[in-house]
Formats: C-alpha cells, sequence, structure tokens
C-alpha cells in the first residue's frame, strides 16, 4: 500500500491545482474588479495562489480529514474587492487624484454595470499626473498584499480557536434567515462580476 501513496498524492495534488489555478484566476479578477486596477489582476491570481499552496499544505500534513482541498474561497475574495476598492479610493484621494473626469467615459453593456474608472491613471490622466499614479500603484499594491495577508492570518487564527474550543456548533443557532442573507449578497456578486 506504500507504493500507491505517493503516486495517488500526486495525482490528487495535480487535480488539486488544476482546479485551483482556475478558481485563482477568477478570484484574481474578483479582487480587481475595477478597470483602473486590471494591471493588477496577476497579483491577484497570484495571492490566490500562494494562498491555496500554503492552505492545502498545512491541511495535508495536519489535518486528520483524508480527503481535504486547501486552497481559497469565494467569499473572502468578493470582501478583498471590497477592501480593493476602499483602499484605492484613500490613496487616489492622499494623491490628489481626485480630478478624474468620468466624461471622457461612454457606457458599456447594458446589463452590466458600466465601470467608469476605465481611464484612470491612464492616457490624459497618466499624463497630468505621471508620478502620482506610479506612486499610486505601488501603495495600491503593497497596501493589498498586507491587508490581505494581515485578513487571512487573523482569520486563520479565529476558526483555529473556535475549532479548537469546539465553538463551532453554536453556529447552529444562527437564524437561517441571517446565513441566506449572507449568500444571496455572495451570489449576487458573483452574478455582478460575471456580467462585468
Amino acid at each position: 500500500m506504500g507504493d500507491l501513496s505517493f503516486p495517488s498524492a500526486v495525482a490528487s495534488a495535480l487535480i488539486n491545482h488544476m482546479l485551483m489555478f482556475g478558481m485563482c484566476c477568477a478570484y484574481g479578477m474578483i479582487i480587481f474588479s475595477e478597470e483602473r486596477h486590471s494591471d493588477h489582476r496577476a497579483l491577484g491570481v497570484k495571492m490566490c495562489l500562494a494562498a491555496a499552496f500554503v492552505s492545502g499544505g498545512l491541511m495535508s500534513v495536519f489535518s486528520g480529514i483524508p480527503i481535504a482541498i486547501g486552497g481559497t474561497d469565494l467569499n473572502p475574495a468578493v470582501f478583498y474587492g471590497d477592501f480593493v476598492v476602499a483602499i484605492a479610493n484613500a490613496i487616489s484621494t492622499d494623491l490628489g487624484l481626485d480630478d478624474y473626469s468620468y466624461d471622457d467615459y461612454s457606457g458599456g453593456r447594458r446589463l452590466a454595470k458600466s465601470d467608469k474608472t476605465k481611464y484612470f491613471c491612464k492616457g490624459a490622466h497618466k499624463s497630468l499626473h505621471q508620478s502620482e499614479c506610479e506612486t499610486y500603484h505601488e501603495e495600491l499594491r503593497a497596501t493589498v498584499i498586507f491587508a490581505v495577508a494581515l485578513s487571512t492570518l487573523l482569520l486563520a487564527l479565529l476558526w483555529s480557536v473556535l475549532g479548537k474550543l469546539k465553538l463551532t456548533r453554536y453556529v447552529g443557532y444562527m437564524p437561517y434567515s441571517i446565513s441566506e442573507a449572507f449568500l444571496a449578497c455572495v451570489g449576487y456578486k458573483v452574478f455582478f462580476y460575471a456580467l462585468k
């Protein structure tokens, strides 16, 4: 049986990688969903792949479940997308990039919400604010990486403590309307990003 365990582990790792790669590509686009952040989508994919690698490795070593797939999840990716928008707005205000005009933008698809940030720090706006736009993107990358890493660490510690103290059983007492509203909100966000 020892001869079959290593090949089966490699096969499982390859299947998990293929599944995670596709999901991480989608999650990277969700995290950096606005057009002004389109240059950072590869960073979002890399962050998700790194999280999948670390969590998959930790689960394979420490989990008592023989079949465990570790990786990123949709719920945090949606919230990280909201983090990015809030961080980006604060940085653009600090750097004086608030003079961005939406007049250059002409609508998009009828069913999708139009993204008016398409020309932010691009074209004429970038030529007016060359150094500020470079600083904006550098600060955005650094701040998002730190925020995602810190929030992931804090949530991992929280869930580990809740699991060790066996407090997760109290989740069953939460009214279904709250959990259904949360899942409906996540579903709405997925639908919204799919149309984008």
